[in-house]
């Protein structure tokens, strides 16, 4: 069962049939496909009309709402070419926001653990930024094993020597 409130800011009729109204969705579900479709009718839309979209989400998901709005007839490759459709990973995200470090840990490790890594997201890269996390935590030997993690996989990636160097200090 799946549970919708929509939660406005400035007009108390306003429906999730009108995203264009200064609102809030708050969605929650049981299954993928439903969150994919509930978002992606959300957003085409506006998208039809000329606005734009930013999508921040894990990857299964960003390519799950990226497979129903091609669904509904929406071009998200011209859309993201002239810059009205953009994707951010949740993680990376969170991370650079210095929100939520726990979920971005969380978030971090399921995608190294799911040995699906993305042209867009290859490991080294989650290596590196959980090392980031640790870091700033104050785990540095949990930083330094993430760190040395990604210079397994890219052993010429600078950022990571010099942050493995950092760490050991």
């Amino acid at each position: 069962m799946s549970i919708s409130k929509l939660v406005n800011d400035s007009d108390e009729n306003a429906t999730s049939s009108n995203p264009r109204e200064s609102a809030h969705l708050v969605q929650f579900y049981e299954r993928e496909p439903y969150l994919y479709d509930r978002v992606s009718e959300f957003m085409s839309g506006g998208l039809r009309d000329g606005d734009a979209a930013v999508v921040i989400a894990t990857r299964p998901h960003r390519i799950g709402v990226e497979s129903s709005l091609r669904d509904r007839g929406v071009n998200v490759d011209e859309l993201i070419a002239v810059g009205r459709y953009c994707t951010l990973d949740a993680a990376e995200t969170l991370v650079r926001a210095g929100r939520n470090f726990p979920l971005a840990v969380q978030l971090l490790r399921r995608y190294i653990a799911s040995g699906s890594p993305s042209e867009d997201a290859p490991t080294f890269k989650a290596h590196y930024l959980l090392g980031t996390i640790l870091e700033k935590q104050g785990d540095k030997p949990g930083a330094a094993q993430q760190y040395s993690a990604a210079l397994t996989l890219a052993r010429n990636f600078s950022r990571a020597k010099d942050a493995l160097n950092r760490v050991n200090r």
